[in-house]
């Protein structure tokens, strides 16, 4: 959403009753004791694989948030300060109730795309920096990453085996990169930004 905000729904509500307006079954990031939310525009989501409940959701401001459906959206959840913007910094919330639980600042600048591997090992963003970056989800590391030929990177996803990421970007080529060799092995020419 525009304003940040991150609701979950009842999809089976829904279909149930089309007209009518779709009602919020949670409300997360209504803001923090001193009113503080978070205000950056919700770029994608994704559910962790194998992890019931969890999801993370990028932002425009170059942060991922990972969230805990069961807990309560209303809690209030502050991190600390982004020391370098130019550096990964992951923050967990103070109180085990907080939601989100933990944020992860990847880069100065939009994340415009996040996929999971099909194992949920992995996360991969692409972002208006113009980089992939994976990380080793459940360690918070950084393993690998590069970069597009020009311009912001759009979108990813994974092979059904993991083996291989696709990224397309503003440079008009859909990127191949191999997980084993850590670096693009094909590009795919054709697609416009």
């Amino acid at each position: 959403m525009g304003s940040g905000d991150v609701y979950s729904m009842s999809l089976r509500q829904q279909l149930q009753e089309p007209g009518r307006k779709p009602v919020a079954s949670q409300h997360y990031n209504r803001g923090d004791k001193d009113g503080m939310s978070i205000s950056s525009r919700c770029t994608s989501v994704a559910w962790v694989p194998e992890c019931e409940g969890m999801f993370v959701v990028s932002h425009s401001d170059g942060n991922l948030y990972v969230y805990d459906k069961c807990r309560d959206g209303n809690t209030e959840c502050t991190f600390p300060a982004i020391k370098d913007p130019a550096q990964l910094m992951v923050s967990h919330a103070k109180s085990s109730k907080s939601n989100p639980i933990a944020r992860w600042h990847v880069c100065h600048g939009s994340i415009n795309a996040i996929s999971f591997s099909p194992d949920g090992a992995y996360l991969a963003t692409v972002g208006r920096d113009g980089y992939l970056r994976v990380f080793d989800f459940s360690k918070e590391q950084l393993i690998f990453g590069g970069k597009s030929y020009y311009g912001a990177l759009l979108c990813c996803t994974w092979s059904s085996d993991g083996k291989y990421l696709l990224t397309g970007g503003e440079d008009d080529l859909v990127q191949v990169w191999s997980m084993d060799d850590r670096k693009t092995v094909a590009w795919g020419e054709g697609h416009n930004s």
